[in-house]
C-alpha cells in the first residue's frame, strides 16, 4: 500500500492531470463558440481554424504539463512526473485519434501526397474477385505481367472486370498530349495500342472483360478522377489533371474502404466515387465491334508505332 506522502503525491498528480483535461476542454469550447459566432467564415478560414485548434490543444497540454512539473518540482517525485507525462501523451493521442476518426468514419483510410510508382502493380496484385477501372487509357499497366495474372484470378473466381476508357478518337487526348509537350497523336495511339492488348488478352484467356468508351471533345470532358475499384471493397483514386506541365503521378491519392456494415451508405467516400463511376459507365456505350481489328493491329505493331511517335516529343 502507498504511504501517506506517496498517496498525497499520487493525488496531486491525478488532480493536475484532470485540471489539464478540464482546461483543454474549456479552451476547445471557447474556440468553438468564437468560430460559430463568425457570420460568414471563408472556407480557408474554417480549415485554418481546425488546424490551429488541434495544434493549440496539443501545445496547451504540453505547456500545462511543463508548468505543473516546474511549479511542483519540490513536491512531485520522479514517478509522479512520469505519470503526468504519460497522461499528457494519452491526451495528445486522443486528440489525434479523434481527428483520424473523422476520416475513417467516411471510409478514407489513407491519403498520399503523390502516386507511388508501384501503385498499379500493388493494386492489380490485390485484385482477386473484381476490378473496375475509370481512366483515360490503360497504357500505364496493360503490359504488366500482373495485369494478366489478375485477369486469370478473376476468371477463376468468376468475377467482374470493367474498364471505362476514353475513345482513342477523342480530341481531348490530342489536347492533353499537346499540353504536355508530346506529339499530339501520342495519347490517341497509346489508347489504341492499350485497347488492342486488352482485346488480345481477352481472347487468349477466353473471359469476359467489359469495355466501354466515352468520347471527350476537350479536356474538360475527361473524368476528374482516376479510380480503381478492387474486390468490391476498396477504391484507389487520384485527381486527374491534364494541364501543361502537370504530372499525374504528382497528384494526391486516396485509399478508400467500402462500409462493411452499410454497403449503400451515402456518407461513404467509396459510395460517392462509385456513383460517379457508375454514372459515367451508364452513359458510355460506344461499341468496340467495328474497331477491334484496328486496335489489335495497333497492338501487334506497337513497338514501331510508339517509338516513332515518342521520338518526336518536344
Amino acid at each position: 500500500m502507498f504511504g501517506t506522502s506517496q498517496t498525497e503525491s499520487f493525488l496531486i498528480s491525478m488532480s493536475a492531470g484532470f485540471v489539464q483535461l478540464l482546461i483543454v476542454l474549456l479552451f476547445n469550447r471557447v474556440l468553438l463558440k468564437i468560430r460559430n459566432r463568425a457570420r460568414a467564415p471563408k472556407t480557408r478560414e474554417i480549415l485554418r481554424d481546425r488546424r490551429i485548434t488541434i495544434i493549440s490543444q496539443i501545445s496547451l497540454l504540453i505547456l500545462i504539463t511543463a508548468l505543473t512539473i516546474f511549479l511542483l518540482r519540490s513536491t512531485l517525485s520522479t514517478i509522479d512526473e512520469l505519470l503526468l507525462l504519460t497522461l499528457t501523451l494519452i491526451f495528445c493521442i486522443a486528440v489525434l485519434i479523434r481527428e483520424l476518426l473523422r476520416f475513417w468514419s467516411i471510409g478514407i483510410n489513407t491519403v498520399e501526397p503523390s502516386i507511388a510508382a508501384d501503385t498499379y502493380s500493388k493494386t492489380l496484385s490485390a485484385s482477386q474477385t473484381s476490378f473496375l477501372l475509370l481512366g483515360t487509357n490503360a497504357h500505364s499497366f496493360c503490359t504488366f505481367p500482373v495485369f494478366e495474372e489478375m485477369l486469370k484470378r478473376i476468371r477463376q473466381s468468376r468475377g467482374q472486370v470493367e474498364l471505362l476508357l476514353a475513345h482513342p478518337d477523342s480530341n481531348a487526348l490530342i489536347e492533353a498530349a499537346s499540353n504536355r509537350g508530346c506529339e499530339k497523336y501520342l495519347y490517341q495511339t497509346q489508347a489504341r495500342i492499350a485497347l488492342g492488348r486488352i482485346l488480345l488478352l481477352k481472347k487468349k484467356l477466353g473471359m469476359n472483360v467489359e469495355i466501354r468508351l466515352y468520347k471527350a471533345g476537350n479536356i474538360e470532358d475527361l473524368p476528374i478522377f482516376r479510380a480503381m475499384f478492387v474486390n468490391g471493397s476498396y477504391c484507389v483514386a487520384s485527381i486527374a489533371v491534364y494541364g501543361r506541365g502537370d504530372h499525374g503521378r504528382e497528384m494526391p491519392q486516396m485509399y478508400v474502404k467500402r462500409d462493411a456494415n452499410n454497403r449503400d451508405s451515402q456518407r461513404s467516400m467509396y459510395s460517392v466515387l462509385y456513383r460517379y463511376y457508375r454514372g459515367l459507365w451508364d452513359r458510355s456505350s460506344i461499341p468496340l465491334s467495328n474497331e477491334e481489328t484496328v486496335f489489335i493491329s495497333c497492338a501487334e505493331d506497337s513497338d514501331n508505332i510508339v517509338n516513332a511517335l515518342e521520338g518526336t516529343i518536344k
